[in-house]
C-alpha cells in the first residue's frame, strides 16, 4: 500500500502522468513527450539520481534529446538512437563499464555521484 501511494503523490507532485498496476509493483507512464522534456527530465536533473539507475538515466536523457532535435527522422539519428539503446540494454557490468567520453562528462556532471 506504501507504494501505491508513493506513486500517488508523486504523479500528484509532478501534475503529469498515471499509476497502472503492475505484478508486484507499479509503472509510471508519461504519454506527453512535452511532460517528459519540460517536467519528468528537468525534475530529475535537479534531483539526482544515484545508483545502478543514473545511467538508464542518462541514455533516456540523450535519446529525448535526439528526439526533441528531430534526429530519429534522419537516418543517422535513428542508428544513434539503436546505439544508445543496445548500450542501454547491455547488463550492467558491461553498461557501467563504457568508456565513452560524453558519456562520462554527463555521469560526472550530475550533482548526486
Amino acid at each position: 500500500m506504501w507504494d501505491e501511494q508513493l506513486m500517488i503523490n508523486l504523479t500528484k507532485f509532478l501534475g503529469c502522468g498515471k499509476i497502472y498496476p503492475s505484478r508486484n509493483a507499479f509503472d509510471y507512464r508519461v504519454n506527453k513527450f512535452s511532460d517528459l522534456i519540460e517536467i519528468i527530465i528537468p525534475f530529475f536533473e535537479k534531483n539526482s539520481i544515484v545508483g545502478d539507475k543514473l545511467l538508464d538515466f542518462v541514455y533516456f536523457t540523450r535519446v529525448a534529446d535526439l528526439i526533441k532535435n528531430k534526429a530519429h527522422l534522419t537516418k543517422s539519428g535513428l542508428e544513434e538512437i539503436k546505439g544508445i539503446t543496445k548500450n542501454s540494454s547491455r547488463d550492467s557490468t558491461t553498461a557501467h563499464s563504457i568508456t565513452e567520453p560524453r558519456l562520462s562528462k554527463e555521469i560526472n556532471n550530475n550533482k548526486g555521484i
